[in-house]
């Protein structure tokens, strides 16, 4: 294709060219009907096309995407042993975390607890809930451990997950201060990469808006790009030009609706607050997030919603049997702009 075909083929569409622009479609025309598609989805559309245009667009099509962690849970049956490695392994993980907040000061054993100790933090599993009671246990021993009734955090509490606990010796016995989890560090500079990318749990036709969707839905993840679709592992991290991105369908999720949430949003939010990512007593060797990811996204219940905690971006889609929903993240920006497809 020459020059003046170039020309041609923008000005039946409306558009001018630069004589960079020009240069760049002469020598790459093969880019030509995908460039015209992304600036007829602009909703400020340019008159004269300019190198800037074609910068931009580059970075969106020639994006990087690659899965970095996937999160496999057992199928095996599995000896007594191995489950005590599995859970002593995120025992550990989390304990590390929680070792270097200075709002846990000086945590002992448990085994190193005695009336003499009027106040104390440790790093505990929380073994079981029964009512104001609650089992603590560490790998030296365990206590049972009381909660005020005006303490709200309890219900936040879950089975078989990690945290710190500051505890003092009352005449009641041992009740719980204060609980401190993991939690997110603040981010003083948010991650932003180049691109879009568009999340949604419909393949409605009407998606045109980005070259590369992650679609969730019932049958699992898929990533399309370029026209090209195919599976990934549920849950799984992306990495796409320097963000991270964690995806997950979200049914797993439902399980916690009474207690930490009624949007997925919210719930995958108290969940990164804790590090973990499955029920704490499932089998899964990647069950502690060490490293945050900068954007969650899930669905499979609720509402659509979006929420900023510490730099960190947290998405859910909805149910998407009561509406089509998708999200486009400008990683540039870390805007997210929601479209409504019903």
């Amino acid at each position: 294709m020459n020059a003046q075909e170039v020309i041609n083929k923008f000005i039946s569409k409306g558009f001018q060219l630069n004589s960079d622009s020009l240069k760049f479609f002469t020598e790459n025309p093969e880019k030509i009907d995908d460039f015209i598609t992304e600036l007829e989805n602009l909703p400020q559309k340019p008159t004269t096309i300019t190198k800037e245009n074609v910068t931009k667009f580059l970075e969106t099509t020639e994006s990087e995407i690659k899965i970095i962690e996937e999160f496999p849970r057992q199928n095996k049956v599995l000896t007594t042993n191995e489950v005590a490695q599995i859970y002593q392994n995120q025992f550990d993980r989390i304990k590390k975390i929680l070792s270097n907040r200075i709002d846990l000061p000086n945590s002992i054993s448990i085994n190193k607890i005695s009336d003499k100790l009027k106040e104390f933090s440790i790093i505990a599993r929380v073994s079981q809930i029964d009512g104001s009671k609650i089992i603590l246990e560490d790998l030296t021993n365990q206590i049972t451990v009381t909660f005020p009734n005006s303490e709200s955090d309890k219900q936040f509490l879950i089975e078989g997950e990690v945290a710190g606990f500051i505890c003092s010796n009352t005449e009641r016995g041992l009740q719980i201060k204060k609980i401190i989890w993991p939690d997110l560090q603040f981010k003083k500079e948010v991650t932003k990469g180049t691109g879009k990318i568009m999340f949604s749990n419909t393949t409605d036709e009407k998606l045109q808006q980005s070259s590369i969707k992650i679609f969730l839905g019932n049958e699992g993840l898929f990533l399309e790009r370029d026209s090209e679709i195919k599976k990934i592992s549920d849950p799984c991290i992306l990495e796409m030009n320097g963000v991270r991105i964690f995806v997950s369908h979200g049914k797993i999720l439902e399980k916690y609706k009474a207690k930490l949430g009624d949007t997925a949003a919210k719930i995958i939010l108290n969940l990164a607050r804790k590090r973990i990512i499955f029920p704490p007593k499932s089998i899964a060797e990647n069950f502690v997030l060490e490293e945050i990811p900068d954007i969650f996204v899930v669905d499979s219940f609720g509402e659509a919603e979006a929420i900023t905690y510490k730099g960190t971006t947290f998405l859910s889609l909805g149910d998407p049997n009561k509406k089509k929903t998708a999200w486009i993240v400008d990683l540039q920006t870390r805007e997210n702009v929601k479209i409504d497809l019903n």
